[in-house]
């Protein structure tokens, strides 16, 4: 057990190493540079349009979405090769023979795929609040920076959830993690999300968007008095983080569970 924790850091400070290849800073600088480009064509298209008012109203919402999307997407590349990336580098048996190597290994990337993926929502936030907040389009500056301050605690929590439960999913499936944990992404916590009943509840996604509405306003294109109709009053805010810790708690005892009793086979075995 006292292997665990340092064996976690050094596998994250590793991993964090081994980011700064060229090929992944490329990766990251498209996931990070892609929002804030969207929204500048966004609101250089709606300045030259009649219906810009009605673009310019949902800048939140887009932000929102477009940096949503990039960290879902580097936890994808990031969260789910927990086990495969050893098994194609032949480095799983080291790390199998270790003591305490295999639960190391996984809060290691895990604590490695959070922390990318919120650096590229933070630097993809940022440049997008400078962005909107030259055209004007968050309110005054003090009120723009401080929907900043609160999207990136929204995110910190969002990056570690979904990192603990994606972790989890690589750990069960191993050739097809990446597609398993984006249709995870797509049909659990995306259309399930806004099914108007008590399972909707159960996704995280629900969640985050029941603390943007506390902490944000309402930013959904959608009525706020039809939403509130089908889905009720947004609640206290601890309800709400506590439902996403339940979760990102549970994917992390199912990925160390699995990790520690399950035999991986590489190719050459």
């Amino acid at each position: 057990m006292r292997n665990w924790i340092p064996g976690a850091i050094a596998t994250c400070r590793f991993e964090l190493f081994r980011s700064f290849s060229l090929h992944r800073l490329g990766v990251m600088a498209v996931l990070m540079l892609f929002p804030p480009g969207i929204l500048w064509l966004l609101l250089v298209g709606a300045a030259n349009r009649m219906a810009g008012a009605e673009i310019i109203k949902y800048v939140l919402f887009v932000m929102i979405f477009l940096v949503a999307l990039v960290t879902l997407l580097s936890l994808l590349l990031w969260a789910t090769p927990v086990v495969a990336g050893e098994l194609e580098g032949k480095t799983w048996s080291f790390i199998a023979m270790r003591p305490g190597g295999r639960i190391a290994n996984f809060l290691g990337k895990f604590l490695t795929s959070a922390l990318v993926s919120f650096s590229i929502a933070f630097v993809a936030l940022t440049l997008c609040t400078l962005i909107a907040n030259a055209s004007g389009t968050l309110g005054n500056e003090q009120a723009a920076w401080g929907k900043w301050a609160k999207l990136c605690i929204i995110f910190s929590i969002a990056s570690v959830a979904y990192s603990a439960v994606l972790s989890a999913i690589g750990t069960l499936f191993i050739k097809r993690a990446m597609v398993v944990g984006a249709a995870f992404l797509l049909a659990w916590e995306g259309m399930l999300s806004l099914v108007p009943a008590v399972v909707s509840r159960l996704t995280m996604s629900y969640h985050l968007r029941r603390l943007g509405e506390i902490w944000l306003g309402w930013f959904l294109p959608d009525s706020k008095i039809e939403y509130e109709l089908l889905f009720g009053k947004p609640g206290p805010v601890w309800m709400h983080i506590s439902a996403i810790s339940l979760v990102a708690l549970i994917g992390l005892l199912v990925g160390l569970f699995v990790i520690v009793n399950r035999q991986y086979i590489s190719g050459e075995e």
